[in-house]
């Protein structure tokens, strides 16, 4: 009996350790988010940090802003342009008053926050894309960010009033 019971104990507490390290791996199999996702929260973060740091409200994303945000970066990635779109059709299409437009180009390479602080810098550096990152009414933001076939980033940032 005493032997059934040892081995009983040690089948237990095998099985234990097996459901401790299988739940561990199973943690660790997490998949990451992509890296674009990743890329697009880093941008909305030193975004709004550039705005806390000149006395404005942050922006909340816009699910409308960010479907046209993401679909024209595809669309430029895809094509590999680099020119922006018509604002009329977001205007129309998210019942807006006013929409703004930054895009940027940059080579991959590097994690998805220094990929956002970068050109949230470089946009810094431009008077008129400061000026759209900066605008005072401004409240919502849409993100878009795709991969170009020749090894680059193009995001799309949308604001709206």
């Amino acid at each position: 009996m005493k032997k059934v019971l040892g081995l009983f104990s040690a089948l237990l507490l095998m099985v234990t350790l097996v459901g401790f390290t299988s739940g561990a791996s199973n943690a660790a199999m997490v998949k990451q988010k992509p890296f674009a996702d990743r890329l697009e929260v880093a941008i909305q973060k030193y975004t709004n940090n550039a705005r806390k740091r000149n006395n404005l409200q942050t922006v909340r994303t816009s699910k409308c802003l960010d479907k046209y945000a993401e679909s024209w970066a595809r669309k430029l990635a895809r094509e590999n342009k680099f020119e922006h779109r018509n604002l009329s059709t977001i205007i129309n299409g998210c019942d807006l008053g006013y929409v703004s437009e930054n895009i940027v180009k940059y080579p991959v390479g590097g994690s998805a926050d220094q990929v956002g602080k970068k050109s949230v810098g470089l946009w810094l550096n431009s008077e008129g894309h400061r000026r759209n990152m900066l605008d005072k009414p401004s409240r919502l933001i849409g993100l878009g960010a795709a991969r170009t076939s020749d090894g680059y980033w193009i995001v799309v940032q949308n604001f709206a009033r």
